[in-house]
């Protein structure tokens, strides 16, 4: 019986590892993906026979964790974890200005001094007939 998922399980894992060691020198970090396949390759060989997806589960549990497996690398080639990652001040001013609000006065300005409003009818001066002293309505 062969394993139906194996190359996706494989994939999967080896994916993990090279995103783990994505801090190691490239050198290192292609040849401890190359010793990592041919354990794979060694030990799916010794389980032809009964090769299923719980067989390849087995064998990348066996292997270990690809943090793990990194870590140990890393200590034998005698380098240091990269330091997480912590935004610098252009970063964060980056993200927090875009959220900050803008004073009305420069999104509306005022209006220029020379303008008046517009005139409403208790404003208005008093019609012309008012003016020579008659009536306007006789009744």
């Amino acid at each position: 019986m062969t394993a139906p998922h194996a190359d996706q399980l494989i994939d999967g894992y080896l994916a993990r590892l090279s995103d783990a060691a994505r801090d190691l020198p490239k050198g290192s970090r292609s040849e401890l993906l190359d010793d990592m396949r041919a354990h794979i390759a060694e030990a799916r060989a010794r389980e032809a026979n009964d090769e299923t997806d719980a067989t390849i589960l087995n064998i990348l549990d066996r292997l270990g964790e690809p943090s793990v497996v990194v870590a140990d690398a890393r200590e034998r080639l005698g380098l240091q974890a990269a330091p997480p990652y912590q935004p610098g001040p252009l970063q964060v001013c980056a993200l927090v200005l875009p959220l900050a609000p803008l004073p009305i006065r420069v999104v509306l300005p005022s209006p220029p001094p020379a303008c008046e409003p517009p005139a409403t009818a208790a404003s208005l001066p008093p019609p012309p007939a008012a003016e020579q002293g008659g009536h306007p309505d006789p009744l």
